[in-house]
């Protein structure tokens, strides 16, 4: 099989061999709390889904060069649309669910990214960040179709992702001033699923079989890169929680 040069490559590569096991599963709870059609997510529907999705953000004139920001917690959502981005070219910046307005503010107005694609309980401080800080983006729900991007946005450029296209912009925390945008590449998400898919030993990962419990934040690069790209190289499964609980941990652990 050749090498993949993109995550979204690498997703159709996980698709055509492990097509029918489940890419990410999730415990009950989350089913009923997030209503989900199902607890789980196969391979070859993560693809579809993507490709779906990756068609409307086509038509409404994303391409290669633009950024896209997402603000949808651990919701299996955020894989689709991240999926169809990055199969366009587009750059992925996560959104964490608790910034408030001037965080906000500042991640879309620094990142310039051209659209949000935020849950519906996030609008209304979408629309306060945008609006107060004069900021050229534009905003969507994850069930819309993605709305067009705002004139003052970069056309996009020409031909497909490649190894080295940004495929996100990862924010820092910003303990000591404003949060710094690390520019990640597609190549930088295909090496951690190698490395971590490859260590060995105890942790020696079996194609299409192993699960890893993740209760991280899709906004860290632990979730994104680590652990997500590791199952997506093995074809493994990814039981995704929306946090970690103590309380409810281990029996989420057996029950998925």
């Amino acid at each position: 099989m050749t090498s993949p040069s993109s995550i979204h490559v690498l997703v159709r590569q996980a698709a055509e061999r492990f097509g029918d096991r489940p890419a990410f599963v999730f415990p009950q709870r989350l089913v009923d709390l997030w209503d989900l059609p199902a607890a789980e997510i196969v391979w070859r529907d993560l693809l579809a889904d993507a490709d779906r999705l990756a068609a409307a953000y086509r038509a409404a004139g994303y391409g290669l060069g633009h950024r896209v920001a997402l603000l949808m917690e651990n919701r299996p959502d955020f894989y689709r649309h991240w999926l169809a981005l990055n199969a366009l070219g587009v750059s992925l910046v996560p959104v964490n669910p608790d910034y408030r307005l001037e965080e906000l503010r500042y991640l879309l107005s620094h990142s310039e990214a051209a659209l949000i694609v935020a849950l519906p309980s996030y609008l209304s401080l979408v629309r306060e960040a945008i609006d107060g800080g004069g900021i050229a983006c534009a905003i969507a729900t994850p069930d819309e179709a993605a709305a067009g991007p705002p004139s003052a946005t970069t056309a996009p450029g020409e031909g497909g992702p490649r190894g080295e296209t940004e495929a996100a912009l990862l924010y820092t925390s910003g303990t000591t001033g404003r949060p710094k945008g690390c520019i990640l590449t597609n190549d930088y998400f295909l090496y951690w699923g190698e490395r971590y898919s490859s260590e060995g030993g105890h942790v020696s990962l079996r194609p299409g079989e192993d699960r890893l419990l993740q209760p991280l934040p899709t906004f860290h690069i632990n979730a994104i890169a680590n652990s997500f790209m590791a199952m997506a190289t093995i074809g493994g499964c990814l039981n995704q929680l929306d946090r970690f609980h103590p309380r409810s941990w281990w029996d989420e652990a057996v029950e998925t």
